[in-house]
């Protein structure tokens, strides 16, 4: 159980990814973007694969039961 933290960190972060992506596509925020577009279909996209990565990570970081 020693790496449950970085796990429930990796998901928090991976949610916290689509929810930024969602509001992107939407247009609802634009904090890195050009102000005259109104939706941000690369950023959403961009966020979208980093929430994939995290996954990925947190997946690789949990406990597994000993093979065998």
């Amino acid at each position: 159980m020693r790496n449950t933290p970085a796990v429930a960190g990796l998901l928090v972060l991976a949610v916290a990814f689509v929810i930024l992506a969602l509001l992107y596509a939407l247009g609802t925020i634009s904090w890195t973007a050009n102000p005259v577009d109104a939706h941000h279909y690369k950023h959403a996209a961009a966020l979208l694969i980093l929430a994939v990565l995290c996954g990925v990570a947190a997946n690789f970081a949990r406990n597994r039961p000993a093979a065998g």
